[in-house]
């Protein structure tokens, strides 16, 4: 698997794009292959906009990091966005009914948009 590198610039810099993940019926990647990290919001926690403490703390996601070469599951806290940088969220890995899904990218990048038979 190629990826771009990641200049000093873009690892300490701000994120530049980013959205909601409205599906994982597929796996979701950036089109550029590049590295994004992820926030996720219980619906149920949000009131009129506001996001209210979570009874819970976190999920356990199915994804791969930036460098790893297979996804494993990772441990993720609700409300807070990822310090990892991730490659790909397994499609299915969390349950988009329940969960808002946000991400965002050291530069400027779309969601790679698969058909589904």
């Amino acid at each position: 698997m190629s990826r771009p590198y990641l200049t000093r610039e873009e690892r300490a810099g701000r994120l530049l794009s980013g959205g909601k993940i409205e599906s994982l019926v597929t796996a979701f990647r950036l089109q550029d292959g590049g590295a994004f990290n992820i926030t996720i919001v219980e619906k149920a926690s949000v009131t009129a906009g506001v996001i209210a403490p979570s009874e819970n703390v976190g999920l356990v996601v199915n994804c791969t990091h930036y460098d790893d070469q297979l996804p494993a599951d990772r441990p993720i806290f609700f409300n807070y966005p990822t310090e990892s940088l991730f490659y790909e969220i397994s499609a299915g890995a969390i349950d988009l009914a329940v969960y808002d899904v946000y991400w965002s990218a050291l530069k400027s990048s779309k969601p790679r948009v698969e058909e589904v038979d």
